[in-house]
């Protein structure tokens, strides 16, 4: 009842900050993310995962990214690559460190990264961060008993979008380049599964969110604030990677037969919940193997983060599953 009280407290004073004003806003959602990144972290069970912390994959103190992994589990594990959400804009491996100790949990070395963040870093540069980051797993991985041949990508909200872009470019689906793009590495494998959780899939013409009731008034002015911090100077150019739903929902069954199994979860009062639901409706028409869309009742964006409630366990246990 505690957890639940407070929850709406937050949703109150960040709807009252958005009404007042971007900068107000933004104030609190960056404190939370300084904050997100020391704090959540503490509540990890050591007993049972190692965290080795601030690794790093470029110059930048945002290019570092967490190892977690489980304690007591012999031989080579597969891997799981975590881009955490948070409009592109907050948010860290810190404040997702819990959702790493989910993943490795289930048998799973966790490589969990930080990017750069808008305004300061808008597009592309979030994707060069994810970009560099999937290249320093595939070096690293089995020095920190990660299998390279079997890597799992799992993102939400943001870091769905960017996981998706990435494999839309891996597969070729995508050769599009904007200025400040960085070229993709040769030889860069697929994932062997993706989950594409609550994914804010299409940055581009949030005036779809005005007549979808999902949407309320805070989140239709908290979308147009993240399309105008993310994309910047290319926000009129509306780039297909900063739209990867698009080219999902353009493609063919000959290139989707490319794609690897994509699990993507939503639940259906999600204010992004028809871009999970067009995303699985493509992939559906696609038809792609292994891929899974499901819808969980009643739950909000990003639910799986949650401690109460019975559909958190039920996610958790699909995304087990799945990733088996």
């Amino acid at each position: 009842m505690l957890s639940r009280v407070a929850s709406q407290g937050f949703f109150f004073v960040l709807e009252y900050l958005v009404k007042t004003g971007e900068r107000p806003l933004m104030l609190l959602l960056r404190f939370l993310t300084w904050l997100s990144r020391w704090m959540v972290p503490l509540f990890m069970d050591r007993s049972r995962v190692e965290r080795i912390a601030d690794l790093s994959y470029g110059e930048s103190r945002e290019q570092r990214l967490d190892v977690i992994r489980p304690k007591n589990l012999g031989g080579k594990l597969p891997v799981v690559f975590l881009v955490h959400g948070g409009g592109f804009q907050y948010f860290s491996k810190g404040s997702h460190a819990v959702i790493a100790q989910r993943l490795a949990l289930m048998g799973h070395v966790v490589f969990n990264i930080d990017y750069r963040l808008a305004p300061e870093s808008p597009f592309p540069l979030a994707m060069n961060d994810v970009v560099r980051a999937y290249a320093w797993v595939l070096k690293n991985a089995e020095s920190y008993g990660g299998d390279p041949s079997k890597i799992h990508w799992v993102g939400e909200s943001a870091g769905s979008n960017l996981l998706a872009g990435l494999l839309l470019r891996v597969l070729k689906l995508d050769t599009s380049t904007v200025e400040g793009l960085d070229p993709l590495p040769s030889g860069f494998p697929p994932p062997a599964k993706a989950v594409l959780h609550c994914g804010f899939m299409q940055v581009s013409n949030p005036e779809r969110w005005d007549t979808d009731s999902r949407a309320s008034e805070v989140s239709r002015i908290r979308i147009r604030v993240i399309q105008r911090n993310y994309m910047g100077k290319f926000m009129d150019q509306k780039p297909s990677l900063s739209d990867p739903l698009l080219t999902f929902e353009k493609m063919n069954r000959e290139e989707a037969a490319k794609l690897p199994p994509i699990f993507v979860p939503v639940g259906d009062l999600d204010w992004v919940y028809t871009d999970s639901k067009r995303l699985g409706d493509a992939l559906e028409r696609l038809g792609s193997k292994g891929s899974l869309f499901k819808s969980y009742p009643n739950q909000g964006h990003a639910f799986y983060f949650k401690w109460w409630g019975k559909e958190v366990p039920l996610i958790w246990k699909d995304i087990g599953d799945f990733l088996k």
